[in-house]
């Protein structure tokens, strides 16, 4: 059984830099665990949430 990581992202207007923060995430030395990442989001009034929507959309492992 694989152990687990989870990595949490938190967010407030942070649209321009949620994909840079993803894109960091070491996936290939990561990939004899099972890994859940969660994205929250504080309610800001940029475009966070879609980012993050887009990020979900591309990779099952990650929650909103």
């Amino acid at each position: 059984m694989k152990k687990k990581i989870l990595i949490f992202i938190v967010t407030y207007k942070a649209s321009q830099r949620l994909n840079n923060v993803f894109n960091k995430i070491p996936f290939k030395k990561l990939k004899r665990y099972k890994v859940k990442i969660f994205i929250s989001d504080d309610k800001s009034n940029d475009d966070t949430i879609e980012f993050a929507k887009k990020i979900h959309s591309k990779n099952k492992n990650v929650i909103l």
